[in-house]
């Protein structure tokens, strides 16, 4: 299936935590090792990242977390379910799918990097 590099990117920024929205973009647009810029043209901006989560939702690859009504702790929606509020109440984990999906993924080479290897014998 083919996959929108931001969908990709959204699965990586999710890989090792969960996050909120806002953190999801701070990440993308960082310019550490951590983050996207490099391979967008322009600044990751809500308006195309909540798209590539909702995919990332209905596609299982990720789980929209809440808090839950009696106690102060985050309980997963399940798979495919999308939230009921706005997204800024939302934290957003990787699935066991999402996982697959990303550790099958080829991620571009970064910027000066060679995608040829030299050498050898």
């Amino acid at each position: 299936m083919a996959r929108e590099p931001i969908d990709l990117f959204v699965l990586d920024v999710l890989a090792n935590d969960l996050e909120d929205l806002e953190s999801v973009l701070r990440i993308l647009n960082s310019p550490s090792e951590l983050g996207w810029r490099d391979q967008h043209p322009a600044v990751f901006t809500r308006e195309e990242v909540i798209p590539a989560v909702y995919r990332g939702i209905s596609e299982g690859n990720i789980e929209a977390c809440v808090t839950a009504a009696a106690e102060p702790i985050l309980v997963g929606l399940g798979e495919r379910k999308l939230p009921d509020g706005p997204l800024d109440e939302v934290w957003f984990r990787l699935t066991k799918r999402g996982r697959t999906v990303l550790n099958s993924w080829d991620p571009p080479p970064l910027p000066g990097e060679s995608t040829t290897e030299t050498g050898g014998g």
